[in-house]
């Protein structure tokens, strides 16, 4: 197939960050590898859902907080770097 401009290259690169965690029942503190300074930096999925920060967690630097256990065997993803505080 043809194309205008510079070949794209065969690879991808991550974007963001991620941490995954799994959930035992009682846990509701998870220490991320990357802090963040409010929810919006940050997008929570447990089970594949996507997790309402208003209702469901928050964060205080590198520690994430649901507001009730994840349940036992469920895996958490956090995906880090969606937005930036710092306008330049």
């Amino acid at each position: 197939m043809a194309y205008i401009g510079k070949r794209p290259t065969d690879s991808f690169r991550s974007l963001a960050v991620k941490d995954t965690f799994t959930g035992d029942g009682s846990t509701t503190a998870y220490t991320m590898t990357q802090a963040a300074s409010e929810v919006k930096q940050i997008m929570v999925f447990v089970g594949g859902v996507h997790q309402d920060p208003a209702t469901s967690y928050g964060v205080s630097t590198t520690t994430l907080t649901f507001t009730s256990a994840v349940p036992n065997g469920e895996i958490v993803n956090v995906v880090h770097d969606l937005y930036s505080t710092d306008v330049t």
